[in-house]
């Protein structure tokens, strides 16, 4: 016979009945969940990137950073597709559209390519004449009207035209394909979020809303604790009686004419019969380290550093120490926040630059092509020394092996328009150098 097996469940934790810790209804920690946000509107995260500094430079800040030194095409050795990048404001456009998707959850950009096609045709990239504009939308202004239902499509389920409703004076909706398209999506969120989105990310305003609104909210409290730091506190005879006896304006007068002789001569005219005024300063110890709180909380949410985001270093312990490698670390993330969102898009749009028939490159694409985003930022001169130095004992160690000569390395390292760590070796080794013979054939780099 077998044996009947006993379902039970154990639930193991600390608690105490007397103190109530550990119990739900009386530890109120056990009463406290996560739960999510009411969705956030198109119209509060327009006047959030409107009207909110800040918030506007939680969208902005990091497409600036990652575009403020732009690019250049490796084999287009005359730099000839930046005269086309200019001509159509690429910079600004992409920008626009980037900074847009993280305010919004998605943005995209219609190339208006002369391919002899319609807008909700699919781009004929073999036959496009020129592009004549880049045009903007965000989430709010498309909607999907197809998508790709062949299982056998690579694009299984994806969109195949847009419908665009721009909002404007005397523009019509029209319908685009996808093919026509640069799409900058928003935050990545769950499937199930992306439902109720259109398919589309979330708003950068999405996740920091409460702490946005935390940090704006004890803003106001700090200008009313400044409009209020010096309080008169005065001692009128009989108050209590006078209003008990319902003699309010007398008691308002009073006040009134106080005020009065304050704006005329500077002080207050009191009786000397039972009247005192005294004049009490309100106190803000401790109100910097609790508001450096809330801005780090703020911070740590959109990752990007509290000097950078508000403008100026932080005192409280901890913060800022190593400015180095904070900014280091902001860059780093940058680059893979460029990577993810904007990398396609822009690939994809300087490929149909170089297929345009009237275009500099004649309907031809470069071989072997690719973007060179160029350094965030550049190191200080200190820096570069020390890593010309490292580079000079690393050459110098090279050519005592005989690894390289003293013109392989003169050639890889000043060979260019600019001094370069990359090291390119050619043909066979050179002849073993004697360092007795030759001790100064290298030196290092100052």
């Amino acid at each position: 016979m077998a044996k009947k097996i006993e379902n039970r469940t154990t639930l193991d934790g600390w608690g105490n009945v007397i103190t109530g810790l550990g119990q739900k209804g009386r530890d109120r920690k056990e009463d406290t969940m996560f739960s999510s946000e009411y969705r956030l509107s198109e119209m509060i995260c327009r006047n959030l990137f409107t009207y909110s500094g800040l918030g506007r430079r939680i969208c902005e800040m990091p497409v600036a950073d990652a575009f403020r030194k732009w690019f250049t095409i490796e084999g287009d050795t005359d730099n000839t597709i930046q005269n086309e990048v200019k001509r159509l404001a690429v910079k600004q456009e992409l920008s626009r559209a980037w900074s847009w998707s993280r305010c919004y959850g998605g943005a995209l950009v219609v190339v208006s390519a002369n391919d002899g096609g319609l807008l909700d045709e699919p781009l004929d990239e073999a036959n496009i004449r020129d592009i004549e504009k880049l045009r903007v939308y965000h989430r709010w202004r498309t909607s999907r009207m197809s998508y790709y239902l062949d299982l056998d499509d690579p694009k299984y389920g994806e969109t195949e035209c847009f419908m665009i409703a721009p909002n404007q004076p005397f523009q019509t909706s029209f319908s685009v394909h996808e093919s026509r398209c640069l799409i900058f999506d928003g935050v990545d969120v769950a499937p199930e979020i992306r439902i109720g989105n259109n398919w589309w990310g979330d708003s950068v305003f999405q996740a920091i809303y409460q702490r946005l609104r935390g940090l704006g909210e004890s803003y106001l409290n700090v200008e009313h604790i400044i409009g209020e730091f010096l309080l008169m506190i005065m001692k009128i005879k009989g108050l209590s009686q006078k209003l008990a006896e319902k003699r309010e304006g007398e008691v308002v007068d009073r006040i009134m004419m106080n005020n009065l002789t304050r704006h005329l001569m500077g002080g207050y005219a009191i009786d000397a019969d039972g009247e005192d005024a005294t004049r009490i300063s309100a106190t803000t110890t401790g109100l910097r380290d609790l508001m450096e709180v809330l801005m780090m909380g703020l911070s740590a949410d959109v990752q990007i550093p509290i000097r950078k985001l508000f403008g100026s270093p932080i005192q409280a312990a901890g913060l800022g120490k190593d400015g180095d490698q904070e900014t280091n670390d902001y860059n780093e993330w940058i680059i893979g926040l460029r990577d993810k969102h904007a990398q396609n898009p822009t690939e994809r749009l300087i490929k149909l630059l170089m297929l345009q028939k009237a275009g500099p490159f004649h309907g031809k694409e470069l071989p072997n092509w690719k973007i060179v985003w160029n350094a965030i930022q550049e190191d200080n001169l200190g820096t570069q020394l020390d890593n010309k130095k490292k580079q000079t004992d690393i050459d110098r160690a090279h050519w005592e092996m005989g690894v390289m000569d003293e013109n392989e390395i003169r050639e890889n390292r000043f060979g260019g328009d600019s001094y370069s760590h990359d090291t390119i070796l050619k043909g066979k080794a050179p002849e073993k150098a004697n360092v007795e013979d030759d001790p100064g054939a290298i030196t290092n780099a100052n």
